[in-house]
C-alpha cells in the first residue's frame, strides 16, 4: 500500500510547501499590514483540512513528535499566501509546541501570528501558560519556559498588562528550580522585584491618567504621567506634552524648548546641551537609575538622541569658540563607536539599529553555499527594547532557513568572533552579563560556530563593557561584510 508522502499531503491541503525561504529574502522587509482573524467557521474548516492532511502525525503523542509537527507547520504559514490558512497554520503551530512542552516554539508562533493579525499577543501567549507548565517536564524544558515567561514580561508591561506581567514572572520562578539553573532562579526574582517597581509607578499614572482628565494642567499629575511615559514606556516624544506642564522645574524647561522646535542655531545648541544635562543633573527621571538600569539605559539613549539632533542642526551655522567647543562636547558624549567590518567589499552597505532605542540580544543566521563554499547568506538583528522583543531587517539573501542564536535572560551580545574574505564566512556570537546599563566582560559565554571556516584568521570584533546596539556591514546576494554598532 502507497503511504502519502509529506509532499503529497500537502497538495491535497492546497498548501504551498515550498522549502522555507527558497525563493529568497532581499534586504529590509517592511512588516505587513495586520489582519481580522479569520471567522470561526473558517478556522474550523482550515483545522480540519490541517489534520486530515496531516492525520498519520496527530496520531502520534511522542512530545518530541509534536514539537515536530509544530515546526513543519509553523515553516508552512511562512511559505503560504492565503490569511486564512496561515493563521489557523501558525494558531496550531502553538498549540502543539505547548502540548509539547516547546515554550520558544509557542511563543515565536504567537509573535508571527500578532505581527500579521489583530490578535492580542500577551494574552495568546498567557492562554498557553497552563499547558505549558504542565507539559514541560524536562529540565531543559523548564528553562525554556522560564526564559521565555522572562521575555514575555516586557511585552506585557509595555502593553500596560501588568497582572499578565506578573502570571510570566510567577511563571518563571516556578519554572527555574526545575530547570536546576540557579543564575537563571535569580534573575527571574530580580525582574520580580523590579517589576514590583513597575507596577507601583503604573498605579499612580493611572491616578494622574485620572486626575488630568479633571485638572489638565495639574503639575504633580503631569508629572507623574510625563515621568512613566518616558521612562517606563520609553516613549520621550510622546512624554515631552505632559513634562512641559509638570512639577520639576528642569524637565519642565527641556520639555517647553524642544515643543517649540526652535529654528536658530544658537537655540538649537543651547537645546541639545539641555538635553545633555539631563545626563548629569538631578530630577524626576533620573530619581531610579539605581533601581532600574535598563529603563535608565533606554531614556539615556533617548536623550543623546535629542542631543545629537540639535547639535547637528545648528553645527553649519556654528561660529564662536564656546558654540564649537559645546557641539565638540556633545559630539563626544553622543557618539556611537563602530567596529571595523570583517569580510569584503561587495554589495551595498547597511547599518541597523532597530526602529527604536535597544541592546543586540541575538542574531538570525541564515547559512548556505557561495561558490561551493559554506558562507553566511543573510542575517537579522534581535534586540531588547522597552517594548520587549523586536527584529531588525534582513541583510542578505537567504538560502536555507534561519538559525536563531538568542541571549540567555540577563545576557546580551558583547562580541563576535568572525571569518571573513570577500564574503563572511562564518562566526559565533560571544554573551556578556548586564550588569546596570553595561555588559560584565568577565561573565560570558559563547554560541556555537554558524558558517564555514574559510577566509581571515578568526578576529574578535567587541568594545569592552560597551552594549552593542545594532549591526553595520555590507551585502548583496550574501553578507558580505559585518561589524557591530556600540553605545556612546
Amino acid at each position: 500500500m502507497h503511504r502519502s508522502s509529506g509532499n503529497d499531503r500537502s497538495r491535497r491541503l492546497g498548501i504551498f510547501c515550498a522549502p522555507l525561504f527558497a525563493s529568497g529574502i532581499w534586504f529590509a522587509q517592511e512588516a505587513p499590514e495586520r489582519l481580522p482573524a479569520p471567522d470561526r467557521s473558517v478556522q474550523t474548516a482550515e483545522l480540519e483540512r490541517i489534520k486530515s492532511a496531516f492525520k498519520e502525525e496527530y496520531s502520534r503523542r511522542d512530545a518530541v513528535e509534536k514539537a515536530a509537527l509544530a515546526e513543519k507547520l509553523f515553516r508552512m504559514a511562512l511559505a503560504e499566501k492565503d490569511s486564512s490558512t496561515i493563521y489557523v497554520l501558525l494558531k496550531e503551530a502553538g498549540d502543539l509546541a505547548a502540548q509539547a512542552g516547546d515554550a520558544e516554539k509557542a511563543f515565536r508562533a504567537v509573535d508571527e501570528l500578532a505581527k500579521r493579525y489583530l490578535v492580542n499577543g500577551v494574552g495568546s501567549k498567557l492562554d498557553l501558560l497552563p499547558l505549558l507548565a504542565r507539559s514541560a517536564r524536562t529540565p531543559a524544558e523548564n528553562k525554556q519556559l522560564a526564559g521565555a515567561c522572562l521575555a514575555a514580561v516586557s511585552e506585557a508591561v509595555a502593553a500596560d498588562q501588568m497582572e499578565a506581567a506578573g502570571s510570566f514572572i510567577q511563571t518563571a520562578i516556578s519554572a527555574a528550580p526545575k530547570a536546576k539553573d540557579p543564575p537563571l532562579l535569580a534573575e527571574a526574582q530580580r525582574v520580580k522585584k523590579e517589576l514590583a517597581l513597575l507596577k507601583a509607578e503604573f498605579e499612580l499614572y493611572l491616578k494622574a491618567q485620572k486626575t488630568l482628565a479633571e485638572k489638565p494642567h495639574d503639575p504633580e499629575a503631569s508629572l507623574a504621567a510625563g515621568k512613566y511615559i518616558a521612562l517606563y514606556k520609553g516613549d520621550l516624544e510622546k512624554a515631552l506634552a505632559p513634562l512641559s506642564k509638570g512639577s520639576d522645574p528642569v524637565l519642565k524647561a527641556v520639555a517647553e524648548h524642544e515643543l517649540a522646535k526652535p529654528a536658530d542655531s544658537l537655540e538649537q545648541i543651547a537645546l541639545a546641551g539641555s538635553w545633555l544635562e539631563l545626563l548629569e543633573k538631578g530630577h524626576a527621571l533620573s530619581k531610579d537609575r539605581k533601581k532600574l538600569p535598563l529603563q535608565w539605559y533606554f531614556l539615556r539613549r533617548g536623550i543623546q538622541g535629542k542631543a545629537r539632533f540639535w547639535m547637528e542642526a545648528a553645527f553649519p551655522r556654528l561660529k564662536s569658540k564656546s558654540e564649537l567647543e559645546l557641539a565638540s562636547r556633545i559630539e563626544s558624549g553622543t557618539k556611537e563607536i563602530q567596529t571595523e567590518t570583517i569580510g569584503g567589499n561587495g554589495g551595498g552597505a547597511f547599518s541597523d539599529r532597530g526602529e527604536k532605542p535597544g541592546l543586540l540580544i541575538g542574531l538570525r543566521i541564515s547559512p548556505g553555499q557561495w561558490g561551493g563554499n559554506e558562507v553566511l547568506r543573510a542575517i537579522q538583528p534581535i534586540f531588547f527594547t522597552a517594548a520587549g522583543k523586536v527584529h531588525g531587517s534582513v541583510h542578505g539573501r537567504a538560502e536555507r532557513a534561519f538559525k536563531e542564536f538568542l541571549a540567555k535572560p540577563g545576557y546580551a551580545v558583547g562580541a563576535l568572533s568572525v571569518k571573513g574574505g570577500r564574503l563572511v564566512d562564518g562566526l559565533k556570537i560571544i554573551f556578556q552579563r548586564l550588569n546596570g546599563d553595561k555588559l560584565d566582560h568577565g561573565d560570558s559565554y559563547e554560541s556555537g560556530w554558524v558558517g564555514g571556516r574559510g577566509g581571515s584568521p578568526e578576529l574578535e570584533l567587541g568594545s569592552a563593557g560597551k552594549t552593542a546596539i545594532g549591526l553595520h556591514g555590507r551585502c548583496g546576494l550574501a553578507l558580505d561584510a559585518i561589524g557591530l554598532i556600540f553605545a556612546p
